[in-house]
């Protein structure tokens, strides 16, 4: 599914492939800050998805994790696509047996542990925690909001909120809605050749690394920063509510594990990558929505790593390093990045004059 990515090489082969079913995922689409009424487009298909959601396809190996569920009862499946025949298997040889079924679930599979437990009964929703949560994620993590059995043509039921399915023989596609705890930031990156300068037309920019940090902070004026946490917990609660409304109840809490040590740059991007001047490059990355409580407030730094070179490919500068602090307060005037929401920030390179002619700009230059 694109959109959730995984790092799973594949189901075992071990245990055979077991039951196969049909899976049409649903992934809500991003909304931009500046628009909130983003619906999918250039869809094709018999049964269109609430506003909001988009079907998404697979485009390699990837699993999600399913709990199947019927009173207090849970039994957890991995539920796999398979590169050979096209098709996706709940793990082990048979599906759970007949009969219906609430399903609650998160992708992608391996990206955390996870533990469920239910509102009095599973009917009435239940709470999802991920543990060994990282702070910054360079894949989607997203929960599954409405769940239903159907056929080819269309599910029974599909709704927000719902999470019954029946496993009956005469049912064998599953459709799922899911939707995004993290928010996406994209970083775009280009080099300035506005006047007078025309730097690009002078030098070459090409990427080597791009890595961003977190940290927390309670003051205005920066002065009590505090870097996050490696990892912590998610916590989200799933209300069965059945009116196709979003069932997430009340607020996501991300708690750092304080054992966990600080947190060190995420690497977003490492290779080498020409910065173009008329366009945008993208790396992107996913941070999860902060709940801190009381006054507290998230900023991120971003460290980027890149050599120049001149017209014709000779090295001037190697390694250089440029860092942006981006905070959510000043530029949207939020305490920190919402969950399902993209933000594209766009950076340019611009030296100064002095920079064009600095000593390093000489002919044939001794790089260190």
């Amino acid at each position: 599914m694109a959109g959730c990515n995984s790092e799973l090489e594949g189901p075992g082969t071990g245990k055979g492939k077991g039951t196969p079913i049909q899976l049409m995922n649903y992934m809500a689409t991003y909304t931009e800050p500046e628009d909130n009424s983003l619906a999918p487009t250039g869809l094709t298909r018999t049964w269109e998805p609430p506003t909001g959601f988009s079907l998404y396809t697979t485009t390699g190996t990837t699993a999600l994790g399913a709990f199947f569920t019927s009173g207090t009862e849970s039994d957890k499946r991995r539920i796999y696509y398979h590169t050979d025949d096209g098709k996706w298997y709940i793990e082990g040889q048979e599906a759970p047996a007949t009969g219906d079924y609430n399903l609650y679930g998160y992708v992608p599979f391996n990206s955390a542990d996870v533990d469920i437990t239910p509102h009095t009964n599973y009917e009435q929703g239940a709470t999802l925690t991920f543990n060994n949560m990282k702070s910054i994620m360079t894949s989607d993590i997203c929960v599954i909001v409405g769940a239903s059995n159907g056929t080819a043509d269309s599910p029974t039921s599909l709704q927000e909120g719902k999470f019954s399915c029946n496993m009956a023989s005469s049912y064998n596609y599953l459709y799922l809605l899911c939707e995004h705890l993290y928010a996406k930031i994209e970083f775009c990156f280009r080099v300035d050749n506005s006047e007078p300068y025309k730097y690009a037309t002078l030098r070459k920019i090409k990427l080597r690394r791009v890595e961003l940090t977190t940290y927390t902070y309670t003051l205005e004026n920066l002065s009590d920063i505090d870097i996050m946490k490696k990892k912590g917990s998610i916590s989200v609660s799933l209300t069965a509510n059945n009116t196709g409304t979003s069932p997430i109840d009340g607020t996501i809490y991300f708690t750092p594990d304080l054992s966990s040590g600080d947190m060190d740059p995420v690497l977003l991007f490492e290779g080498e990558k020409e910065l173009p001047s008329n366009t945008y490059t993208t790396e992107t990355g996913y941070v999860p929505y902060f709940n801190l409580g009381g006054s507290g407030k998230v900023l991120y730094v971003l460290r980027s790593t890149y050599d120049v070179y001149d017209r014709y490919d000779n090295l001037i500068r190697k390694g250089c390093v440029a860092e942006n602090t981006i905070v959510p307060q000043e530029r949207y005037n939020i305490r920190q990045f919402n969950r399902g929401y993209k933000y594209t920030l766009q950076l340019t390179v611009m030296p100064t004059y002095l920079y064009v002619l600095s000593d390093p700009d000489l002919d044939n230059p001794t790089i260190q």
